[in-house]
């Protein structure tokens, strides 16, 4: 990844892995330089990405389909396991809707 624009991901209204915390994995310390691209979605990480402006980091469920497709590639095989979990929840008075069944069924599929 030497000389490869590293693009950031604000990280402050996320809890999740950015380029400090990937270096430091390494035993490396690592300063953005003042003029990074940052974006404060990963969404517009990855669109970054895909239109060659640099790397970027993102969750393997996102970046998945985009592996497949041939659209994006690892840059190496190194993957962190944060223990993080999203979790799909509903409010104890009132049974999910039929939407929210299906899509919980999907979901769990997915997994």
């Amino acid at each position: 990844m030497q000389g490869l624009p590293l693009i950031q991901l604000d990280a402050s209204a996320w809890n999740c892995l950015d380029w400090h915390d990937w270096f430091s994995h390494f035993g490396l310390r690592y300063q953005p330089p003042a003029d990074a691209l940052t974006f404060n979605q990963v969404n517009l990480v990855f669109d970054a990405v895909l239109q060659g402006m640099g790397v970027g980091l993102g969750w393997e469920a996102m970046a998945r389909e985009r592996i497949k497709s041939g659209l994006i590639r690892p840059v190496s095989d190194f993957v962190v396991r944060t223990g993080q979990a999203d979790y799909l929840v509903h409010d104890r008075q009132n049974p999910p809707s039929s939407a929210a069944e299906v899509f919980a069924e999907w979901l769990l599929e997915q997994a």
